[in-house]
């Protein structure tokens, strides 16, 4: 079960985006309509005190996720709200889009983050979604969300420039051997997914969260 907040993401600073609805799911795969509004997912378990912005709202939801693994105190996020930390990887055709607000699609690498201190363990978190569209009788455009299984796309982690990506789950725990051990943390999504997509319709990441 996590909880969705829907944001207008039609503002110059979308840091300052307001929050206009919250939905709550039940389901793994869950599907809802949203429209041109943004959905930021909060995972289960995670406590959200009345945030004031996206900006606030990130912050306790990345703070709540780090509180959920106890034994690790560093966390690097990014909610992919631009393609600021994004890198193409060979094919690059494989990325079919990189925007801004939550557009994010196909295979990429993260940008290398610096860690605060040498990553021995390290857990993945992340997320993947499609959209569905919807032509109305009315004529009016309608956009669905739906959450993707996390079981069937695998990531990649590594933390030494030049290591090969340990490849990894949603939620599980990586741990390197002393020679891939480092501070160069980056990660890769959806490489071992020759089409990126599901249903014609192209596999969105929605965030990512390196657990330290």
């Amino acid at each position: 079960m996590s909880t969705f907040y829907l944001v207008d993401p039609h503002v110059p600073v979308i840091a300052n985006a307001r929050i206009v609805d919250t939905i709550l799911t039940r389901t793994p795969t869950a599907e809802f309509r949203c429209d041109g509004l943004l959905p930021i997912k909060v995972p289960e378990g995670v406590k959200i005190d009345n945030p004031s912005s996206l900006s606030d709202l990130l912050t306790q939801k990345y703070a709540g996720i780090l509180a959920q693994f106890p034994g690790f105190s560093n966390v690097l996020f990014d909610d992919l709200l631009d393609p600021s930390g994004v890198q193409l990887v060979a094919p690059p055709s494989r990325l079919r889009k990189s925007g801004s607000r939550g557009t994010i699609g196909g295979t990429f690498r993260t940008a290398v983050s610096a860690a605060v201190a040498t990553v021995t363990q390290a857990i993945l978190v992340y997320e993947h979604y499609t959209w569905r569209y919807v032509d109305s009788r009315d004529g009016r455009l309608e956009r669905y969300y739906i959450e993707q299984p996390e079981a069937d796309f695998t990531a990649g982690l590594r933390v030494k420039a030049g290591s090969t990506f340990q490849t990894t789950t949603s939620g599980s725990l990586v741990t390197f051997l002393l020679a891939d051990q480092g501070t160069a943390v980056q990660a890769e999504f959806l490489a071992s997914n020759p089409s990126a997509y599901v249903d014609d319709r192209l596999v969105h990441t929605g965030s990512w969260a390196v657990i330290y």
